[in-house]
């Protein structure tokens, strides 16, 4: 009986030490084989800052390696340093875009043309818009860019069952509404 139950400890032991020579030992290798990502991924994140997710992916399809780090980028306790001053950058970037609406004009019921003036401090290619009311949100995106410290004025329909609901906003990263409607927006 002493025997058996020496038997099985050792069983026990054993297995457990086996076991964690395994864990620590891939976990080293892990860390170990991502560190050449892990700088890769610190290199790429001001551009996928700057142009967003759906456009990181579409420039890096073909390349699964960089893909990955979109991983590290959506894990917020992923930090480098410098890191905050992109992401300060990039944030503040909203800022250089705005918007005045100029009019919501009812043309049936509880559907109204929207008439809004965008001006921005820098160039922006391929921007894109929110609009949204009480009973409609879609993403929206003009046929032009936006030019350094000009303004364009664009016209839109949308469904709202009280006007003072309607809103517009820039959207840094389209991605993130990838399950809205598109509209093209009508330059006025």
């Amino acid at each position: 009986m002493k025997q058996t139950r020496l038997s099985f400890q050792i069983f026990v032991i054993s297995t457990i030490l086996i076991l964690s020579i395994s864990i620590i030992s891939s976990s080293f290798a892990f860390s170990e084989k991502t560190k050449p990502q892990n700088d890769t991924c610190k290199a790429k994140y001001s551009l996928y800052k700057e142009i967003g997710e759906s456009k990181f992916k579409e420039k890096y399809q073909k390349k699964p390696k960089i893909l990955d780090c979109l991983k590290l980028y959506k894990n917020s306790n992923w930090d480098f340093v410098g890191k905050g001053k992109i992401d300060q950058h990039f944030d503040s970037s909203n800022s250089n875009v705005k918007i005045n609406i100029l009019l919501k004009n009812s043309i049936g019921q509880q559907k109204y043309v929207l008439k809004f003036e965008i001006c921005s401090k820098q160039s922006i290619t391929k921007p894109y818009f929110l609009i949204k009311s009480d009973s409609d949100k879609y993403l929206t995106f003009p046929d032009v860019n936006l030019q350094s410290s000009k303004c364009s004025t664009f016209r839109s329909e949308v469904n709202a069952a009280s006007p003072s609901t309607i809103q517009i906003e820039y959207v840094n990263d389209p991605s993130k509404y990838e399950n809205l409607k598109t509209k093209r927006l009508s330059l006025v």
